[in-house]
């Protein structure tokens, strides 16, 4: 039994397998046993952390706890977690209130997360009829607190789960205290959560969403849809439904493990994208100083003729090729070393010497492209260059939205 002190708590953790740490949040039942099944398909892949949430099971609560910030602590938890267990940022998997404590580390502890599998999260204030399923919660907590824990747990999975679930939750074993604790601190809590979508956006890359395939139509699967569609990320189908890591536990690991072999995948491609960048800059830069001119010097030469100065900076910031400053600078140093100047009517024109700079870079550029994609077939390159446009206006995107 390993148990790691927290700030209120001693956490119950186990770890199983070898390979990447691999960290699963539960959800309802807040206790590690929900994983134990499809574990044992992990552990070849992972490093599979479990463990019962706080105030769950064998998770016990030894000091005051500040239930206005219950979702900040639970993720705090598996932020000290991961910390304990590796130095390396971890794979975190969280279903259904768990994805909720996931996106939530992913929020205020990012440098913990290599990636996260949000799995059917139950943050229903993002859908366009949350406020219904909202208020179906407080009732079936009204139900609870007049008739008891077992109605109204048979009132929410009819409500909230597709039939394939019903008949596992309602054979699950019975935990009084645990619960009693969801009732109380979690049922309502949880769903109305407002998240984060501007911290999530900028991490979007990070995520995995995550759905059973037969819980289609219900709420938690339509939470990730429109996350999906929020973020900018595709939704992924796994055999099952809301528990599908119980009920199929083989084909729900199998599903995992591809969906997260498939983002890896995607990250060695964009790894590889960007060390051709960089060689492919150094190249064109040695050629360019070479030549006595400097990046943004070369652009601004480029498409200068024709333009006046303000319509040139302006296309030039939508290239990206520099901020305002460093092209109104090298357009100040090519006017000052007499490689540009204005017509009459204010428009760019290149002097005599500047044409014979611009020829001559000119024909350096496609010596070198020659060399570089000389002999690489062209649907290769088709796909390449829509990659790269498309990495491009991520890019962009992002340079707009940071300032």
């Amino acid at each position: 039994m390993s148990v790691l002190q927290v700030p209120g708590a001693r956490l119950y953790y186990e770890t199983h397998g070898g390979g990447p740490l691999l960290v699963m949040i539960s959800g309802a039942t807040g206790v590690a046993e929900s994983f134990r099944p499809v574990t044992n398909h992990l552990i070849e892949h992972y490093t599979v952390a479990l463990y019962d949430r706080r105030g769950f099971s064998r998770s016990h609560l030894d000091g005051p706890q500040d239930y206005q910030h219950r979702l900040e602590t639970d993720a705090d938890d598996v932020r000290r977690l991961i910390e304990h267990l590796s130095d390396e940022p971890a794979t975190v998997f969280g279903a259904s209130s768990g994805a909720v404590v996931g996106l939530e580390v992913l929020t205020r502890h990012p440098s913990v997360v290599r990636t996260l599998v949000a799995f059917e999260p139950c943050a229903v204030r993002q859908l366009p009829d949350g406020q219904r399923w909202l208020d179906l919660f407080a009732e079936i907590y009204d139900l609870y607190q007049r008739s008891g824990i077992e109605p109204a747990q048979e009132r929410f999975r009819e409500q909230a789960f597709a039939e394939s679930d019903h008949v596992h939750m309602a054979r699950a074993p019975r935990n009084q205290a645990n619960a009693t604790y969801w009732f109380e601190h979690e049922l309502r809590q949880y769903p109305a959560v407002t998240l984060d979508l501007d911290a999530l956006t900028a991490h979007a890359n990070r995520i995995v969403a995550v759905v059973g395939r037969e819980s289609r139509g219900y709420p938690c699967y339509e939470v990730n849809a429109e996350l999906g569609r929020k973020l900018g990320r595709d939704v992924i189908e796994v055999p099952g439904g809301h528990i599908g890591f119980l009920t199929q536990p083989a084909e729900f690991a199998t599903g995992l493990v591809r969906a997260l072999s498939g983002i890896e995948r995607s990250r060695h491609c964009g790894r590889s994208i960007h060390t051709a960048a960089r060689a492919i800059t150094t190249i064109r830069d040695a050629a360019l100083n070479k030549a006595g001119i400097a990046f943004t010097q070369w652009q601004v030469l480029d498409k200068a003729p024709g333009h006046h100065r303000d319509d040139l900076v302006h296309r030039l910031l939508g290239l990206g090729v520099d901020d305002e400053s460093g092209i109104a600078t090298a357009l100040d140093e090519l006017h000052q070393r007499g490689l540009l100047d204005t017509d009459h009517v204010g428009n760019l024109k290149l002097t005599a010497k500047g044409k014979v700079l611009s020829q001559q870079v000119s024909a350096t550029r496609t010596n070198l492209h020659d060399h570089l994609y000389d002999g690489i077939p062209a649907p290769d390159l088709a796909t390449t260059m829509r990659v790269l446009a498309l990495v491009t206006d991520r890019a962009r995107a992002m340079h707009a939205h940071h300032g």
